[in-house]
């Protein structure tokens, strides 16, 4: 609702501005993150291991430490203007609650973990609507913020501390990075092949174009929301799914998809509007997939065929009109989360499920395009 209530209280510039820095702030919150928020089901439910939760909380902030130097820096000596100072912000303080929430989903706590996730947004939306007014004040506002949150971690760490967790630090550490190498660089690819293009959307397309796309894609999101709630729901037993589960959640997932597909297709007679669900879709895909990915150790094998979709981006800075832009970006998708399929499972098993997603590739392709 956040990006809604911006676009109402301080109009289209704003909006498609804020909806640009989430789709960087998303793109960058990985490397400061470094993958320790995809390996915390991995060393805590499937090993079981505690005092990875020491390194855990270090690692957070060290890095809510750095950040708040680059934005200090931002602010004061660089002056990178507010489209900067907001997307340094929103990176910190994604930081901070993805590394919270993540803790919750594990308890399968829908609520805590969803105010978590939703904290960004909300402190975003105060500070663009401050900084319209005062930028002064908006500064001051997030330093304080900044400096809170640091201190709440602080208290956390020295709570792993008093557990004796440190004793075993020296030992784990380079098994702790080494896997949340990997899963950072999986992580990455994955969220760069997903929102890159949605940054890109005001370089594409006019103010009035863009503001409409990203509105669908807010719609859409509602879609988003109901996954998110069942996957918190069922964290842990997703985490450890079976195959023959597995394959059973992803058809009922895609029939469903392919219903809802044709009905927006029909009804609606939108390209951004019908493009803005199939793209939801395959982004629920992959979040999906990921669990599996890190849960069996498919990182590598993620990362050495995924690596190659990298320079695929750069065909978007050829690309002037939607209907190129709507293809470019659900293929690029598709071929990842047929990467992450071929990794989890065999190269048949893939074939088969990999047929929906093609399907309703090929019937927004033949109508749209």
């Amino acid at each position: 609702m956040v990006p809604f209530l911006i676009l109402w209280s301080e109009g289209q510039e704003y909006y498609v501005m804020a909806e640009q820095v989430i789709a960087i702030a998303l793109l960058s919150w990985p490397v400061v993150a470094f993958g320790m928020t995809a390996v915390y089901p991995y060393f805590t439910l499937e090993k079981k291991h505690s005092p990875f939760q020491y390194h855990f909380y270090k690692h957070l902030l060290v890095s809510l430490s750095l950040i708040l130097i680059v934005y200090l820096l931002s602010i004061h000596v660089f002056n990178l203007g507010i489209k900067v100072n907001t997307a340094i912000l929103l990176v910190l303080l994604m930081v901070f609650s993805y590394f919270f929430s993540i803790t919750y989903k594990c308890r399968n706590d829908v609520k805590i973990s969803s105010f978590f996730d939703a904290l960004p947004y909300v402190f975003i939306f105060l500070f663009i609507v401050v900084g319209s007014q005062s930028l002064f004040y908006a500064e001051l506002f997030s330093i304080f913020i900044i400096i809170f949150l640091i201190y709440v971690v602080f208290k956390e760490l020295q709570t792993q501390n008093k557990e004796g967790l440190q004793n075993t630090k020296k030992r784990s550490l380079g098994v702790y990075y080494k896997k949340s190498f990997y899963s950072f660089l999986v992580s990455w690819i994955a969220i760069v092949v997903v929102m890159f293009p949605r940054a890109y959307i005001p370089e594409i397309l006019s103010n009035d174009e863009s503001q409409t796309l990203y509105l669908s894609l807010r719609v859409a999101a509602v879609l988003v929301l109901g996954y998110q709630f069942l996957q918190i729901s069922f964290y842990s037993e997703l985490y450890k799914i079976s195959n023959i589960a597995f394959f059973k959640l992803w058809w009922v997932f895609w029939v469903g998809g392919l219903i809802f597909f044709l009905v927006i297709m029909f009804f609606m007679k939108s390209q951004l509007s019908v493009w803005s669900v199939f793209y939801t879709f395959l982004w629920i895909s992959v979040s999906f997939l990921e669990l599996q990915v890190v849960r069996k150790s498919a990182q590598k094998k993620v990362l050495y065929r995924g690596i190659f979709l990298l320079p695929l981006i750069l065909i978007f800075l050829f690309i002037d009109n939607f209907s190129g832009f709507a293809l470019i970006s659900a293929a690029l998708l598709l071929m990842y989360i047929f990467i992450q399929l071929t990794s989890v499972f065999d190269v048949r098993i893939t074939s088969r499920l990999i047929q929906l997603p093609v399907l309703i590739f090929v019937l927004f392709g033949v109508a749209y395009v």
